[in-house]
């Protein structure tokens, strides 16, 4: 077992220094690994077999590098980060710059494959729960700081997973209150984010500029999405009243 996992570890530190895109000298890879010539062409065979695109250099003191363009390997991200992935996508796509555009579609789908199928509706319609308007006039970002909100990751997955939204608002006047809220949409007015909510306090559609959220946690209870047109006039009032 202790072989395996010594093994397992070599391949890992073998990859991260296959990664740094240096053309490295077979003899010096294997001294920094501390395994023989031998041992080394193995593990470069397995990274091949794993779908690795090494370059080998023929004759001595031959040297490997990754093909061009090619990664080193899968990326991992948990739940919290494929969400916040899946939401810039989705700002992406709104925003149709051609910088950004050619793969989207793509990495969309390789995200969505890893979520459960109960899931995958919810990607397919973020892109209908996120609305971009103008920018944040000048005087409103006199008040803006973006690090305020702690609890951001707990927002992001109410907002995902349609799960209703406990949260400590402090309002202009920096008065707090206690709300229950569905965090139906998201409305960006560059660089300021809003929820646009259903708040069971006020039985009413709210706003909430993100940066203003003092503490929030994602609720068991689930909800279902609402027509978004009852809450566009509170996206668009935004920017110019908060």
């Amino acid at each position: 077992m202790a072989a395996v996992t010594d093994r397992l570890r070599r391949l890992e530190r073998l990859r991260g220094l296959l990664a740094s895109g240096d053309h490295i000298v077979v003899k010096d890879l294997a001294t920094e690994l501390d395994v023989s010539a031998r041992t080394l062409m193995r593990d470069l065979e397995l990274l091949r077999d794993e779908g690795l695109m090494i370059d080998s250099d023929r004759g001595r003191g031959g040297g490997v590098r990754l093909s061009r363009g090619h990664m080193a390997g899968p990326i991992h991200l948990n739940a919290a980060e494929a969400i916040d992935v899946l939401i810039s996508l989705a700002v992406a796509e709104i925003t149709r710059s051609p910088m950004i555009l050619g793969n989207l579609r793509a990495v969309r789908q390789k995200l969505a494959a890893t979520f459960v199928r109960a899931d995958r509706d919810k990607i397919r319609s973020l892109r209908r729960r996120i609305f971009i308007g103008n920018p944040a006039p000048s005087k409103l970002l006199e008040t803006y700081y973006a690090e305020r909100c702690r609890d951001i990751h707990a927002v992001r997955l109410a907002f995902f997973e349609q799960r209703i939204l406990d949260l400590t608002y402090r309002d202009a006047e920096g008065s707090e209150t206690r709300r229950n809220i569905e965090p139906q949409f998201l409305y960006l007015s560059p660089p300021v984010w809003y929820l646009l909510a259903w708040d069971h306090l006020r039985a009413d559609v709210r706003c909430f500029r993100i940066d203003r959220i003092v503490r929030a946690a994602a609720t068991e209870r689930g909800f279902p999405l609402r027509e978004p047109k009852d809450f566009l006039w509170a996206a668009e009032a935004a920017p110019r009243s908060l």
